[in-house]
């Protein structure tokens, strides 16, 4: 059994990581058999390595760093999508890849391909961990482990890849192996300074119509952080739903706020606006940023760039749990009046809950989520209408908006579910779960103890691209955009062995909730909608926010 192996799980063990999402193959023998033979780690197997990264990348959504084991070659490869997902949203995801010895590097050995740095600037460390031999310490090992975890959980947290060279044969004995400990390299948070808060207190005093953005936040603690804040404030509300926090009630929140930002009327325009978090789930907000000139505070800790639009932020690179002071300075905004009225006629103005379509269906799913539950949205069209159209209790939300891709959202939300432990509704497209398949065959034969729903709302092809000016090109538009098909997917589900529900209308669909709800582990429902219906109802309520009629 390699002792470097055995030493790496052991120290991560100790550093509180639990869960180890793992491919199968010969190569990283020596890790997975360290996993398996430890009676604390946690194992997740799976077919494929794109499934298994996501996966990882959901545990580390919910503030738990998972490892990724793979063995070599296009292995290592299939990680991409998730290690970039990770990257730009600041997860934690550790890779440890197997790969050849040096004497089979760059000899057209099989299944052995370049994995140094394979996956470039996407992680925020790499190192090569050499064969076992006596000039390798396992003190060595321990003291590049350690930093490793800091740069995966630190200020600016991310994927960070091991690359594991072993040589055959491998030593299948087992061993026990005692080691000391080697502490992780702790950071402090970022908080704004003294002269940085006098100055932004003298801002915030002479505003009068302050309006307050939340982007894309990934980190738990500022996500509560947030939370626990906002009840304060007496500011409108732009809350994204890449936050978690999009269905939370607030007075203030600012609903069909991609639509409004479209063409927003005169009467919406702030004087001063903080922004909190990355960026928002729609190119309408950096487009309406351009056309303002009003002072902006962005307050986030990455250090990234994060101003698309290229406006004049004044940028704060704080960690957002330190805004106390803050939150303590807004007093309230004039705008405020005008954004509850037009709630109020949008809310008037939404499709009736018992009418088919896309909007109801996300509404009706949502609903249907225990007190104690949470929402794992789809991106394209159901993470717009969520942040659009719907009105519902508090539930914790998360996304995969760093790429902003449709690959893996399954297998991010099940290890997300596994990482929180409660009751998980996924709504996704139907091109998006014809992206991960392959990981449903993983989940059917998963055990666990919570309800994983996933409600995949088919329109027969990509929704998103109406939205496109190509879109009235309809010859082009439908051959080579709208990625039409006319497949049932529950029959694909059901021959995996999944429960599975195929729905076309809203009493069907409350049903299939309420017995979903009811039963642990993995369950879909397919509902089948028209997708050029849904859009006809999405223009008419884009009217209302500019000033017409329904």
């Amino acid at each position: 059994m390699s002792i470097l192996a055995t030493v790496a799980i052991e120290q991560l063990i100790q550093y509180g990581v639990k869960h180890f999402c793992i491919c199968p193959g010969s190569r990283s023998t020596p890790l997975t058999l360290a996993v398996a033979r430890h009676p604390k780690a946690h194992s997740h197997i799976f077919h494929d390595e794109r499934s298994a990264a996501f996966a990882a990348l959901g545990f580390g959504k919910a503030g738990q760093v998972a490892v990724l084991i793979t063995t070599s070659g296009t292995a290592v490869a299939n990680a991409l999508p998730a290690v970039v997902e990770a990257n730009l949203a600041n997860i934690p995801l550790l890779l440890m890849t197997a790969d050849r010895p040096p004497e089979l590097r760059f000899t057209n050995a099989n299944q052995t391909i370049d994995q140094i740095k394979l996956f470039g600037e996407q992680t925020r460390f790499f190192f090569d961990i050499p064969c076992e031999s006596s000039s390798y310490s396992i003190e060595a090992l321990q003291n590049t482990l350690s930093f490793a975890v800091s740069k995966c959980t630190g200020a600016n947290a991310g994927p960070i890849h091991l690359n594991w060279m072993f040589r055959e044969p491998f030593d299948l004995t087992q061993r026990t192996i005692s080691i000391r400990s080697f502490p992780v390299p702790t950071e402090g948070i970022l908080v704004p300074t003294s002269v940085q808060k006098k100055h932004i207190k003298q801002q915030l005093a002479s505003s009068k119509r302050g309006l307050l953005v939340i982007g894309e936040i990934t980190d738990p603690i500022e996500i509560t952080a947030i939370k626990s804040s906002l009840s304060k404030v007496k500011w409108p509300c732009i809350i994204d739903a890449s936050s978690g926090l999009s269905l939370l009630s607030h007075d203030g929140k600012v609903l069909a706020y991609e639509d409004l930002l479209r063409s927003p009327p005169p009467e919406f325009k702030p004087d001063i606006i903080v922004h909190l978090g990355n960026g928002l789930c729609t190119k309408r907000y950096e487009q309406w940023l351009q056309q303002l000139d009003c002072p902006a505070l962005l307050f986030h800790p990455r250090p990234i760039l994060s101003n698309p639009a290229a406006r004049p932020f004044e940028r704060y690179t704080v960690h957002l749990q330190s805004l106390d002071f803050l939150f303590d300075s807004l007093q309230e905004s004039a705008l405020l009046d005008w954004v509850q009225n037009h709630n109020q006629q949008l809310q008037m103005a939404l499709p009736h809950r018992e009418q088919w379509d896309e909007i109801s269906v996300l509404q009706q799913s949502i609903d249907s989520v225990p007190k104690e539950g949470q929402l794992f949205i789809g991106n394209s069209m159901p993470i717009r209408d969520l942040n659009n159209y719907i009105c519902s209790k508090y539930i914790p939300v998360a996304s995969n908006r760093g790429a902003s891709g449709i690959d893996g959202i399954p297998s991010t939300a099940f290890g997300w579910m596994l990482g929180n432990q409660k009751p998980t509704l996924l709504v996704l497209g139907d091109l998006s779960l014809m992206h991960d398949f392959g990981v449903l065959f993983t989940l059917q034969q998963q055990s666990f103890l919570c309800p994983l729903v996933i409600v995949v709302i088919n329109n027969c092809g990509g929704g998103i691209f109406e939205m496109l000016p190509i879109a009235t090109e309809e010859t082009i538009f439908d051959s080579h955009f709208a990625t039409i098909h006319q497949h049932q997917l529950a029959p694909i589900t059901t021959a995996m062995n999944i429960d599975t529900h195929s729905v076309t209308d809203i009493p069907s669909l409350q049903t299939a909730l309420q017995s979903c709800w009811e039963n642990n582990g993995l369950q879909i429902i397919e509902a089948r909608v028209e997708r050029r219906h849904t859009n006809s109802i999405r223009k008419k309520l884009r009217l209302l926010t500019q000033g017409g009629s329904v």
